[in-house]
């Protein structure tokens, strides 16, 4: 197992087990889980989550053709999907972009944190001390966040900052000792593609995280189209072909015609006022 997998990654797995048999030993968590699980099984959720998997799929066997491809390099493009690709898709969907904001999506992966990522999950301890340190460190976490929510607790909030500093210096420090001591262990070429993994992903997924933004925002707008148009489905097949063309893949077209045009539809408005309408906003915004 510990050839595939680190102690601390075996160690995360087992703590989460025990977390997960324990939410569902209690009925009143049990019933919020299922809840939650239905929710994230709807068609707006689980959809994305299924083609963000399949992308990854897709990408990992074009890899496999390339002749320095292992087949242990999944463990790491599998945690980084999961844990940093996925939810930041999610997250570009429910927030208003800028221009820059997939650039900085790019660039957040380039900071020295992902070096110290790297080397914290290359080189960990014994699987008996990992199981102690994951709790400890969670209890400090959760006792720093619960801390910083009154300015009462203001003295406390400095102590356990300051204890959260101590451990992850001494982490940080131990883990380095184990690094000079195993390195020659571990394969260098290995190693470099673990730290350019995160690297080289999250410029693959930039496009996906664009273009589930681009389909949440028609969607967005097609919903307050709605509200302007007859029940007649050929008239509204026709509007959305019509704005689809007008918009293309343009966040900033389609942000534009929903803030300002979309007011100046109206049920009763025929095809050639539609039609003028739209020629407006292209000719305003080419």
């Amino acid at each position: 197992m510990e050839t595939i997998f680190s102690t601390r990654e075996i160690a995360t797995a087992i703590w989460l087990i025990i977390f997960i048999i324990c939410c569902f030993a209690s009925p009143q968590i049990r019933k919020s889980a299922v809840c939650v699980i239905k929710t994230f099984c709807t068609p707006k959720l689980s959809i994305p989550f299924v083609l963000m998997l399949i992308y990854a799929a897709l990408i990992v066997f074009v890899l496999s053709f390339l002749p320095f491809w292992k087949w242990i390099y999944i463990k790491d493009i599998s945690i980084w999907v999961l844990i940093a690709g996925i939810p930041s898709c999610y997250k570009a969907i429910g927030k208003k972009i800028n221009e820059n904001q997939f650039q900085n999506m790019i660039l957040d992966t380039l900071k020295f944190a992902v070096l110290v990522e790297v080397v914290i999950s290359s080189f960990t301890f014994s699987l008996v001390a990992e199981l102690l340190i994951q709790p400890a460190v969670l209890f400090l976490v959760l006792l720093d966040a619960v801390a910083g929510t009154k300015t009462e607790y203001k003295s406390a909030k400095k102590l356990t900052s300051c204890l959260m500093i101590l451990a992850g210096i001494a982490v940080i420090g131990f883990t380095l000792n184990e690094a000079v001591n195993s390195y020659q262990t571990l394969g260098a070429f290995d190693l470099l593609v673990s730290f350019f993994t995160p690297i080289a992903f999250s410029f693959l997924y930039v496009p996906v995280a664009y273009g589930f933004v681009i389909c949440a925002e028609y969607d967005t707008l097609f919903v307050r189209m709605s509200f302007y148009e007859p029940m007649d489905k050929k008239i509204r097949h026709y509007h959305r072909k019509a704005v689809l063309s007008a918009c293309g893949l343009s966040y900033k077209k389609i942000d534009i015609l929903q803030q300002e045009y979309i007011g100046k539809m109206y049920v009763n408005m025929n095809l050639d006022e539609f039609d003028d309408l739209i020629k407006r906003f292209k000719s305003s915004n080419m």
